[in-house]
């Protein structure tokens, strides 16, 4: 690639790694020592994706600046290249850089083979690499693709360092999986290609790129890179869809170009498909589609004829004689369960949810006998296992029953029909569209469907509000649980969750509902350390969870509170093995969360415990070291290995958000209620907060911001974009 663009200021610097100093997470921002190879002088050098491979010299072209912090210079490296090999040691070194499966035994059978013609046969006949023994057909077909893509990696970087675009390794190699050996040609006639395609290589990278190339700020592409990326960002909000008045005013903010040239690549990304609508409302494609076939295949459902289920009143009579009286509300929701192929089960804390879901079984069982195939669902895998305890049948995630295969898995790749005659899922309100309308997908013609949940908690992380919707729209048939029974009127826990989700500021405080108030962020940030550390030696630290509303960019925040409590309840210890993963270090002994669904077990939310570190020579160079942790996932027996790379979807879990606390009970829940998260000060986040506690609740802020929380009403039914009430009551009519 040619050096057009690169600044005259630049200097070049052939030298050799010697120590790493820092590297995030990506390999985005790395702090690498190196020594120079013409003054042996050694020298600290800061870029991304700098060479970590020691005998390999590279080039290095940069400018040198001063460290603010440590008030010494630095060299900032703008792209980096490997140097011509010529010795023994650097043409191994350039072997396993190349990570082609020619490690440094096959190397340096190499070098022992060719000598110093190895670089000219790499060069000009790189098949004369098969005289060498150990070396086949397919280990040279990995080298030829190595050295190809090592090349367009070079280019790449070239191009992003001119442009001052920072990307990690994942990012170049999925950007040369979608657009191929061809990347940078693609990129240069259009630098949005990547966007929506390529995860770590955002719209305000593509526009960097194409500044520093001289795209024009008001092309077609810029601006429908732009529509999806304000769709996304509304997604994330919670938002399907948008009015397309407000996607138009917001391009024309966003991108700074005139209301025609936005109103033109509307109407542009419309034709190419790039986004649907529908009722002046713009979606992406993804996400209409997903709408549409929730609403397709619950209308489906819902159409099915069901054989009349007789006797359900003689049968709800013999569950009362074996347990206890039910409520009529209860009553009503069992035989909705049986008069309807799909149902829907919602009210708070105390009413009863999970006895009406053991009575349907029973009824079913007793109706169906051998028969009964009941499959019990939720959200997440500690939901699952609260579902089990609770009924005694197994239980398990909605992403396990449909056969997940990561956030790319759409409705339409359905891989496991969900074969059973009852299927009851619990948590609804925590299910976003996405695994709606995978779940509805699944379920065949004729099953019974009952949804469970509590309309009044937060709605899903993920997009969509389906619970709020399907109750809005009034076509499936619903129960509202409303009676509080004795055991739970007496319990504060659920009279201050009611009065909270009511608006009511006059909390009953005691012994078990807590308030700590504070007056500054710092003493709410102490104090909840601080009592933390005293429940975990009074309760066990299975029985307490602390809960606070924002995970970074807070004095008040997540990580620094599990930074802190770390440093106290599990500090380094002498000679015990670290990970360490971007700024998070994990030690044994560490309470854990994963925060993805995997294929060996754990899922998104599911809380554990690090049993052991170990570390193991890497296979392709003994002189490194590779580290693994295993980890026993809720309290299971087993433990799971979890490589460095698993690690990277790990994250210290002495103190979560509430939102990950969904479908979890705690003995102790400890909920943070501060003004430094003015933003999320909100009635249903602090009343799902406290509906996590079984025994005892303390909450710790300013009084101030508990009032502000407790008037803000932000019901799940509100402020979130999506069609999918109106179109279930239009296929309903139809």
């Amino acid at each position: 690639m040619a050096d057009d663009g690169i600044d005259a200021g630049y200097e070049e610097i052939i030298a050799s790694f010697t120590f790493k100093t820092y590297e995030s997470e990506d390999r985005s921002f790395c702090v690498f020592k190196y020594r120079n190879q013409d003054t042996g002088k050694e020298f600290t050098a800061v870029g991304a994706m700098l060479p970590d491979q020691k005998n390999l010299s590279v080039k290095l072209t940069g400018k040198w600046e001063l460290n603010r912090k440590t008030a010494r210079k630095q060299f900032k490296v703008a792209f980096a290249e490997k140097s011509v090999p010529t010795g023994e040691n650097e043409i191994i070194a350039y072997f396993v850089a190349l990570k082609c499966n020619i490690g440094k035994v096959k190397a340096k059978a190499i070098w022992n083979h060719f000598g110093k013609s190895t670089w000219e046969v790499i060069e000009t006949s790189t098949e004369r690499l098969l005289e060498v023994p150990h070396i086949s057909e397919r280990i040279l077909s990995k080298f030829e693709e190595a050295r190809k893509n090592d090349n367009v990696f070079r280019d790449l970087l070239k191009m992003m360092s001119i442009a001052g675009v920072a990307l990690g390794g994942d990012t170049l190699h999925s950007i040369v999986d979608n657009l191929g050996p061809g990347a940078v040609d693609l990129l240069t006639r259009n630098p949005y290609a990547p966007y929506g395609k390529v995860h770590g290589f955002g719209f305000d990278k593509a526009d960097a790129l194409a500044f520093s190339l001289g795209y024009p700020m008001d092309s077609e592409n810029r601006l429908i890179a732009a529509i999806r990326k304000i769709l996304d960002d509304a997604a994330l909000r919670g938002h399907v869809c948008l009015p397309k008045e407000m996607l138009l005013n917001e391009l024309i903010r966003f991108t700074e170009c005139s209301r025609e040239r936005c109103v033109d690549a509307i109407r542009s990304a419309f034709k190419e498909r790039r986004i649907k609508g529908a009722n002046n409302y713009l979606y992406s494609p993804r996400r209409y589609d997903q709408e549409a076939s929730i609403a397709d295949n619950l209308t489906r459902l819902i159409s099915a004829t069901m054989t009349p289920v007789p006797q359900i009143d003689a049968y709800i009579e013999k569950y009362e004689q074996s347990n206890f009286t039910l409520a009529q509300c209860q009553k009503n929701a069992i035989i909705n369960a049986f008069q309807h192929p799909v149902t829907i089960i919602t009210g708070g804390p105390g009413v009863g949810k999970t006895t009406v879901i053991k009575a349907i079984l029973m009824v079913h069982h007793g109706v169906y006998g051998s028969s009964s195939n009941p499959i019990l669902l939720a959200p997440t895998g500690k939901a699952a296992r609260r579902m089990s305890e609770a009924t005694g049948y197994p239980s398990q995630t909605i992403h396990s029953a449909v056969g997940w295969k990561g956030e790319d898995f759409e409705f339409g790749a359905a891989s496991t029909a969900i074969d059973g005659n009852l299927i009851i899922c619990d948590e609804v309100s925590m299910m976003d569209q996405q695994i709606a309308s995978i779940l509805f997908e699944c379920i065949k013609t004729g099953s019974r469907l009952v949804l469970v949940g509590d309309v009044d908690q937060l709605p899903s992380v993920g997009c969509g509000n389906v619970l709020g919707d399907l109750l809005r729209s009034g076509v499936v048939p619903a129960t509202k649980l409303d009676v509080i029974f004795r055991q739970a009127e007496d319990n504060p826990i659920v009279k201050n969750a009611y009065r909270i989700n009511h608006g009511d500021i006059n909390l009953d405080f005691s012994r078990t509902f807590r308030f700590i108030e504070c007056k500054t962020e710092e003493e709410v940030f102490n104090a909840a350390c601080r009592m933390y550390i005293k429940c975990v030696k009074a309760y066990g630290k299975d029985n307490v969870v602390l809960l606070n509303p924002q995970r970074y960019n807070t004095p008040v925040s997540v990580e620094r509170f599990n930074n802190q409590i770390q440093a106290c309840v599990n500090p380094p210890k002498a000679n015990a093995l670290e990970i360490r993963i971007g700024k998070t270090v994990f030690r044994e002994g560490d309470k854990v969360m994963e925060l993805k669904n995997t294929d060996i077990g754990p899922k998104n939310g599911d809380v554990g415990y690090i049993r052991e570190i170990t570390r193991r020579k890497s296979p392709e160079d003994p002189d490194v070291f590779n580290y693994f942790a295993n980890i026993e996932w809720a309290g299971e027996n087993t433990w799971i290995e979890y490589s460095q790379d698993d690690m990277r979807h790990v994250t210290l879990a002495f103190c979560t958000t509430v939102h990950k606390s969904q479908g979890s009970e705690y003995p102790y829940v400890i909920e943070v209620v501060s003004k430094a998260h003015p933003s999320l000060l909100k009635r249903n986040l602090l009343y799902t907060g406290i509906t996590r506690a079984k025994t005892a609740c303390c909450l710790i802020g300013e009084m101030d911001a508990l009032k502000m929380c407790i008037q803000t009403d932000s019901t799940s039914e509100e402020g979130r974009y999506t069609l999918l009430a109106s179109r279930m009551a239009t296929l309903n009519r139809k």
